[in-house]
């Protein structure tokens, strides 16, 4: 699954919702959880428990004013994935599908290949 913005919130209520296992992996570009109540925050804590069958890892643009490197790290850092985000280079800002699609697709491929089954 990938979750790119405000997509990235959908994507940690599906991991909520589903059976453990369900999802094996999640892809999130440009969101965080900081712009968050501290209610949702200490929910969003509460999905650490489900991250450990979710390989996730995090993509943000260098030049994203909206969710900084510092957002993504805090957000890996709430939901236990420390150290799961990679800063994507040479000026990409919050559209990072759309600035760099041939990295997001890389990181997705590379993800998928870390958790097919077969």
């Amino acid at each position: 699954m990938v979750g790119h913005s405000l997509g990235g919130y959908l994507s940690f209520e599906l991991l909520r919702q589903a059976d453990p296992g369900r999802i094996r992996s999640l892809l999130l570009c440009s969101t965080q959880v900081r712009a968050d109540t501290p209610a949702i925050q200490r929910h969003r804590r509460m999905l650490m428990d489900k991250t450990a069958t979710t390989a996730i890892r995090i993509l943000v643009g260098d030049e994203d004013g909206i969710t900084p490197r510092a957002c993504s790290a805090e957000m890996g850092r709430l939901v236990g994935i420390d150290g799961a985000v990679t800063a994507v280079g040479g000026g990409v800002g919050h559209l990072l599908p759309l600035e760099a699609p041939r990295t997001l697709a890389e990181a997705l491929l590379e993800l998928w290949d870390e958790t097919d089954p077969e």
